[in-house]
């Protein structure tokens, strides 16, 4: 198991030697999406399957004469786990759809992790997620040089996507750690175009890593409440973003905080939500950039999980008492 640990721990970090570019879109609701951004969240919530959705609309009052969009982004993920001859396995599947410009992402992603549980006094994982990413340049994007040999030649380009991560959680707090498309795939738009001409265009998938974790803390004074507060670091070649987020939880059904994140663009979010019922929790959150662009207006992002429980009948033996078989 150590061995198995510090090979992995080796893999995560050996990209750092090369960096590259910013592209992974960040969600504010980051706490209740923790497959999005690490393998090894799959199954954390044993005996459940979890559906988590995320749509996440930035700069709201953008608007661009061409038609470009301001980045909209929708995500969804679906995790549970199988206990074969007791172990515990975590599996689960994301779609991520982003929108920006005239550039569209989509990603599929097939997770699965192993929990060594209990393991140093909460659950330990390893895990890994497989599968692909489509970059795809919009038919309604106009270029006044379409002879540009950097333009794409084609609409639309995919390659393998690929990732690791290690999660531990405990009762009181949680940590996580991974790093995302290690394959740093590059997307050749190069095509031939305009007779004998060819694009040059190509798109490097970049290798990013987080760091996340996550406190759960009572009020001693005052049972009904908890804090809950929780961070979040991005690294890519482009920049290091950090988001710190805190929620007061009350009688685990009402919530509402802060997040506050810094990149390029400094932000501050206030969120809200609520379990509906013990198996459904809807929330929201709304922020405004603290640095430019402000005239872009705020940030949307609106989340939902629901969790269900699998039952598998267990077929009882029946035993034939004929004297036949006596």
């Amino acid at each position: 198991m150590r061995r198995l640990l510090l090979t992995t721990i080796a893999l995560l970090f050996a990209g750092f030697v090369k960096i590259y570019a910013q592209q992974e879109p960040q969600f504010t609701h980051y706490m209740f999406d923790k497959l999005e951004y690490n393998p090894a969240a799959a199954g954390i919530d044993d005996h459940y399957v979890n559906i988590t959705g995320l749509i996440h609309n930035q700069w709201g009052s953008f608007h661009d004469p061409e038609g470009a969009s301001a980045p909209v982004t929708q995500n969804l993920a679906i995790d549970g786990s199988i206990y074969p001859n007791g172990h515990h396995i975590g599996l689960g599947f994301n779609f991520l759809n982003d929108r920006e410009g005239f550039i569209n992402t989509t990603g599929f992603m097939a997770s699965g992790d192993y929990h060594f549980s209990p393991g140093f006094g909460g659950d330990l994982s390893v895990g890994l997620n497989v599968g692909m990413l489509d970059k795809a340049v919009n038919p309604k994007w106009n270029t006044p040089d379409p002879t540009d040999p950097y333009l794409p030649g084609t609409s639309s380009n995919s390659g393998l996507d690929a990732g690791l991560g290690l999660y531990y959680s405990a009762l009181k707090y949680y940590v996580g750690i991974s790093a995302l498309h290690l394959p740093a795939s590059t997307l050749n738009f190069a095509t031939p175009y305009n007779g004998n001409q060819t694009s040059n265009a190509q798109y490097t998938v970049d290798r990013t890593y987080f760091i996340t974790g996550g406190y759960y803390y009572d009020i001693p004074s005052k049972p009904d409440l908890q804090l809950q507060p929780s961070f979040l670091l991005k690294q890519d070649a482009a920049t290091t973003s950090f988001g710190v987020s805190c929620l007061l939880m009350w009688k685990q059904l009402l919530w509402g905080g802060i997040n506050y994140r810094t990149e390029r663009i400094t932000a501050l979010a206030i969120m809200g939500g609520i379990n509906l019922t013990p198996n459904l929790k809807v929330g929201g959150s709304y922020d405004i950039a603290t640095s430019a662009p402000t005239a872009f207006g705020g940030t949307y992002e609106f989340f939902f999980n629901y969790r269900f429980q699998v039952h598998i009948p267990v077929e009882v033996p029946v035993w034939d008492r004929s004297p036949r078989f006596l």
